[in-house]
């Protein structure tokens, strides 16, 4: 097991007990990834946002396609943490370890119509809209659009707030 840290953000692996040996995320830069998984079939890595010791929200990795080189990220930071620099924190953590450390070529996001903090942050990470799955989120008796952003690994290694 292993973690991500950066100042005072750390992103967990989610369930982790206390008693696995963690690493941090410059020693596990130079680690085989049969050393970091037991079973690279596995399609999600899913991490707590730590802050200055308390769990401030969530942040995972899922859809890995290891083949093709892509997965999605979500992120939810919890309501009483919002506004903090977290949520921005914490993506760009695990989008350079996703393209630093699992080799990913392809990172994808979908938002939900009307959250309009989360397309400010995907935009600002140098995310693209790439399209619209219309009608596809149904929420208090509603159907919303759901918007797809992508990041190739090209575009975020000329982004410059990495």
């Amino acid at each position: 097991m292993f973690y991500i840290q950066k100042d005072e953000i750390r992103l967990m692996p989610a369930g982790y007990d206390g008693k696995t040996e963690l690493y941090k995320y410059d020693d596990i830069c130079y680690l085989g990834e049969a050393r970091l998984w037991e079973n690279l079939e596995e399609n999600s890595l899913n991490f707590k946002v730590e802050w200055k010791g308390a769990v401030a929200g969530e942040i995972s990795l899922h859809s890995i396609k290891w083949f093709n080189r892509k997965g999605m990220l979500t992120l939810f930071i919890y309501p009483e943490f919002q506004g903090k620099g977290l949520g921005m924190a914490s993506l760009k953590m695990l989008i350079g370890f996703c393209f630093r450390v699992l080799n990913l070529y392809r990172l994808e996001a979908e938002i939900v119509e009307g959250n309009e903090a989360s397309l400010r942050l995907i935009e600002k990470l140098g995310f693209r809209r790439e399209g619209t799955l219309r009608q596809a989120k149904y929420l208090n008796g509603r159907f919303f659009d759901i918007y797809v952003y992508g990041l190739v690994r090209p575009e975020w290694e000329n982004f410059n707030i990495y």
